[in-house]
């Protein structure tokens, strides 16, 4: 019973969660929409984007590895130790990832020149020399990143996973605000600095939501063997990070030999994912992951592998028919939410073509996501890393043959095919490491969402055809709302034991 309690208290408090993280997506759609009304799709903004993705093309994989890395040994340390030792721990971290960011921050400003021209080998002289002036100002300020990043993984740490969505708010409306109060026809420089102005106020915000919850502590000893075990387990966490990286030049790669835009709209399909990968699939997997480490640490199997079944079968549930509606209705949700000012209906068309691709991988994400969690708490990092870089060779081979077959559209089909096959490796895979892991309990689960998804899809294209007079706003509305009612609908009358049970906790939470 108690054992319930917890699982239920987890997924209770991803909703709560959610219902935040909607707000700043919101918030984030607002500041992409105003960058694209001001500034629209063309080889300016390409370059301006070439060079806001540098240090998630080159540098994420250090972040994000240090992070997760940190937070398994952070949450380990303090269940074990205490929290004093925890969070001495965590001071001589900080240190230490900064001090790194610091050195790449260097480097990436001095080597701009050599590493920007072979990712956009198709960019004209001018752009290049644009691409390169705004990348070293990116790259000079990665220090706010890695600050951003641990800041944050101490607060998720803490089970305060509200912090670094508010900072993220911070972050947005800084940029928005920048971007209305200097106008249209501002340089993509002037752009730029606005950007790392907000990932300044996002810094600070953390710093203040940590304020009364930890202690930190100048600790200058960088070489502790605590920096040695962190590094160890980070290393092949960074790998497959970094493998999975290559995915995203390549697509930047690809893109600058198509028309001026391209890229640009592969930036702006990228956001629309993120908004949904954001609201859904980091929200469960983000507030999952100190449970995993948790219960393990406390060799609490059972209880490990009944929170790892039940995200794994209940978020790719939520997250189909989000997929569903993103591919039918991608031209709609790019004219609603871009297309204005100098975001013209070619600049909506070529981004569309790469959204409606896009949308199709959110469920391999989903799986992708929570296995890769489990890994990581059963301290194997390795797989993932593995199943990266096949996912990434094949990504490769079906983005550039697709390219030339379908165009832009293709490099984001590579994306998705690579992003299924990863899914099923990573299922292969995690069988191996828990023997006793059986999801034929939830086959008829699988059925009935099956049946319900197809249902959706006819549903909505019928509903498209007739609606197709009408605006893109009511055709939205109208097809996606049918059909989120036509597929949740089915599942609530062949009574999906798991969509009753998030509809209970929905309901319990509403009334509170």
């Amino acid at each position: 019973m108690l054992q319930k309690k917890k699982s239920d208290n987890i997924f209770k408090l991803s909703l709560i969660i959610t219902v935040i993280v909607i707000i700043g997506k919101v918030i984030g759609f607002v500041r992409d929409a105003v960058i694209a009304g001001y500034y629209g799709a063309t080889w300016r903004t390409d370059a301006f984007f070439l060079a806001q993705n540098m240090p998630s093309t080159i540098f994420p994989a250090v972040c994000g590895s240090l992070s997760t890395a940190f937070i398994s040994l952070y949450v380990s340390r303090t269940v074990e130790k205490g929290n004093v030792e925890g969070e001495r721990f965590a001071s001589r971290i900080i240190i230490v990832t900064l001090g790194i960011a610091f050195i790449l921050s260097i480097i990436g400003v001095f080597l701009a020149p050599l590493y920007v021209p072979i990712i956009a080998p198709g960019f004209s002289e001018a752009q290049l020399a644009l691409a390169i002036d705004l990348s070293k100002l990116t790259m000079g300020a990665f220090v706010l990143t890695m600050g951003s990043y641990m800041l944050s993984a101490i607060l998720n740490s803490k089970k305060f996973f509200y912090g670094s969505q508010i900072a993220g708010v911070a972050y947005n409306v800084t940029v928005i605000v920048i971007t209305l109060i200097l106008g249209q026809n501002q340089s993509m420089e002037l752009l730029t600095v606005s950007v790392i102005i907000g990932h300044l106020f996002q810094v600070i915000i953390l710093m203040l939501l940590l304020k009364g919850k930890f202690k930190f502590t100048l600790i200058l000893t960088p070489f502790h063997k605590d920096s040695g075990i962190l590094i160890k387990l980070a290393f092949p966490i960074f790998i497959g990070n970094f493998i999975v990286q290559i995915n995203h030049i390549i697509g930047r790669f690809l893109a600058s030999y198509f028309q001026s835009g391209a890229l640009s709209a592969l930036s702006y399909s990228a956001s629309l994912n993120r908004f949904i990968t954001g609201i859904f699939i980091t929200t469960l997997s983000t507030v999952i992951y100190p449970s995993f480490i948790e219960s393990l640490t406390k060799n609490d199997t059972i209880k490990f592998i009944s929170e790892f079944k039940k995200g794994l079968i209940i978020l790719p549930m939520i997250i189909l028919p989000v997929s569903i509606i993103g591919v039918i209705e991608a031209f709609d949700i790019v004219s609603i939410v871009f297309k204005r000012g100098y975001f013209d209906i070619e600049a909506t068309k070529l981004t569309a073509i790469v959204l409606t691709f896009y949308a199709g991988m959110y469920v391999f994400v989903a799986i992708q996501e929570i296995i890769t969690r489990a890994f990581y708490a059963l301290k194997d990092t390795k797989t993932p890393m593995i199943v990266a870089a096949i996912s990434v060779f094949i990504n490769i081979i079906i983005s550039v043959a697709f390219s030339k077959l379908i165009g832009l559209g293709g490099i984001a089909l590579g994306t998705t095919l690579s992003s299924a096959f990863s899914a099923l490796l990573l299922w292969i895979n995690i069988k191996k490491k828990i023997p006793n892991l059986d999801m034929r309990t939830y086959s008829t689960t699988i059925t009935k969402i099956i049946f319900s998804a197809v249902v959706m899809i006819i549903f909505s294209l019928i509903a498209k055809m007739i609606l197709n007079p009408y605006s893109e706003l009511i055709r939205f509305i109208s097809v996606s709302t049918g059909g989120l009612i036509c597929y949740f609908g089915l599942l609530l009358l062949m009574k999906c034991k798991e969509i009753v049970y998030v509809k209970n906790m929905i309901i319990k939470k509403l009334k509170k």
